[in-house]
Order: structure tokens, then C-alpha cells, then sequence
């Protein structure tokens, strides 16, 4: 089954994805922060990662960080 792991600070915009992804099958995992989405990947890991615009930049100087 496709994964899918959903950051975004607003838990409204996460419960529309999730229904939304829920309805068609894919297994969801949400995260209000980058710190807890990098938990949830490290943890069980994603075929898909959406964020929001804030949050994907977070994403990409924790990346280049460790990179």
C-alpha cells in the first residue's frame, strides 16, 4: 500500500488530505512540524511526503544539513 506523510501546520488542510487519501486507499500519516515528520519518516518512513510551502523549505535546510 502507498504512504503517504502529511506536514502542514494547519490540522484543517491535514484533515482534508487525509479524507481526501483515506477515500482512495493510500495509507496517511500526518505531522503538524518538521520535527515530527522527520520522526515519522525515520520511524515509518513514506512513498510520498506533501507539505506546505513553510514547511517543504524547513524540509530542504534540514536535508542540506545532513547531506
Amino acid at each position: 500500500m502507498n504512504q503517504v506523510l502529511i506536514v502542514d501546520d494547519e490540522a484543517a488542510a491535514r484533515g482534508i488530505l487525509r479524507r481526501f487519501l483515506d477515500s482512495r486507499g493510500y495509507k496517511v500519516l500526518e505531522a503538524a512540524t518538521v520535527e515530527e515528520g522527520l520522526c515519522q519518516l525515520r520511524e515509518r518512513g513514506a512513498d510520498v511526503l506533501l507539505a506546505d510551502q513553510k514547511i517543504r523549505a524547513k524540509y530542504e535546510r534540514a536535508a542540506a544539513k545532513k547531506g
